[in-house]
């Protein structure tokens, strides 16, 4: 019954053409990998900041130092809060989560929910700052399909967002908790989502995975360039499954 109705749930693709190459204004294909940021206003406003607090705390100072408790102008920031901003990645899940909840196969299962995540990462590429949400802020949300999101700023220091999506029909539940880092290095920025991502089905089972690290180099000089790297390791407990 559930793969009969698998077209009436997954949300269709939007066929206009939006004018970017990966659904993201002001980025494309860097030639060694990654994504470059290409749009000159944002470049020029970010690397004036940069180097204002470069000679106003110097680089032995800012080397390291998290970017959470850096007071910054508001001109690099886009009109959105963090808890809004990080569901940008999660723009796959009527399609592929929903997959892998109506499938019986669990290696399907996990390479469906392998795919959700991989296909979403570049939408987390913007360049632009989110807001920090206050304690207590709360966001929801609808996806097209009918899945429902709700997120909570549950910690203030450090920032930490809780999280949940509750597929159509309850098919399935991701849900997580996240700390949020972000530190200077020279010359580039290192963030990280930390905490634990859980997807249940409605069999009970459930596979669970962490985030890689995002790395942004070129804040100063350079092309501005994008990526993700790390390791990030998916856990199918109930069939001993892992990739």
């Amino acid at each position: 019954q559930g793969q009969r109705n698998l077209k009436t749930i997954l949300s269709q693709p939007d066929p206009r053409d939006d004018g970017t190459e990966f659904g993201v204004r002001g980025i494309v294909a860097a030639s060694g990998g990654g994504l470059k940021c290409v749009d000159e206003e944002q470049l020029k406003a970010q690397k004036g900041v940069l180097s204002h607090l470069i000679k106003s705390m110097g680089m032995n100072l800012l080397e390291g130092k998290s970017m959470i408790n850096i007071s910054l102008p508001v001109r690099i920031f886009e009109p959105r809060s963090f808890l809004q901003r990080m569901s940008d990645i999660w723009a796959f899940a009527p399609l592929f989560l929903t997959r892998a909840a109506v499938t019986h196969d669990p290696v399907e299962r996990l390479k469906n929910t392998v795919c959700f995540l991989l296909a979403g990462l570049h939408l987390g590429c913007k360049q632009l700052k989110p807001f920090n949400p206050i304690l207590g802020e709360t966001y929801q949300a609808r996806f097209a399909d009918g899945a429902e999101l709700f997120s909570e700023q549950v910690s203030h220091h450090p920032p930490v967002t809780a999280f949940q999506v509750v597929g159509p029909k309850h098919l399935y539940e991701y849900n997580g908790i996240h700390e949020y880092k972000a530190a200077f290095k020279t010359n580039g920025i290192l963030g990280q989502q930390s905490g634990p991502n859980n997807v249940v089905f409605l069999d009970g089972s459930s596979i669970s995975f962490n985030m890689p690290l995002a790395t942004i180099n070129g804040t100063l000089w350079g092309d501005r360039v994008a990526w993700w790297s790390g390791t990030v390791q998916f856990e199918y407990k109930r069939h001993h499954l892992g990739c």
